[in-house]
C-alpha cells in the first residue's frame, strides 16, 4: 500500500470514528508532528514512516517536472 492509499484509509477511519480523527488532528500540536503522525498510522495499523511522506511528494514532482521537460 502506498503512501496515498495509506492517507485515504485514515482518511476514513477519521470521518467514521470522532477519536481517531482527534487523535490524528491533535498531532498538530506535538512538538513533533509528524512523528506523532506516523506513529499513530502504525497503531492504527498502516505503517507510514515520515520519510514517506517527504519523498511521496518530491516523487510526484518529480515526475510532473520530467513530463514537461521531455527527459
Amino acid at each position: 500500500m502506498d503512501v496515498y492509499e495509506v492517507l485515504m484509509e485514515l482518511k476514513k477511519m477519521a470521518k467514521q470514528d470522532p477519536e481517531v480523527r482527534k487523535a490524528l488532528l491533535n498531532t498538530k500540536c506535538s512538538e513533533h508532528p509528524v512523528d506523532e503522525f506516523c506513529r499513530l498510522a502504525t497503531e492504527f495499523g498502516y505503517a507510514l514512516h515520515a520519510m514517506n511522506l517527504i519523498t511521496a511528494g518530491e516523487e510526484d514532482y518529480a515526475a510532473m517536472k520530467r513530463s514537461t521537460k521531455k527527459g
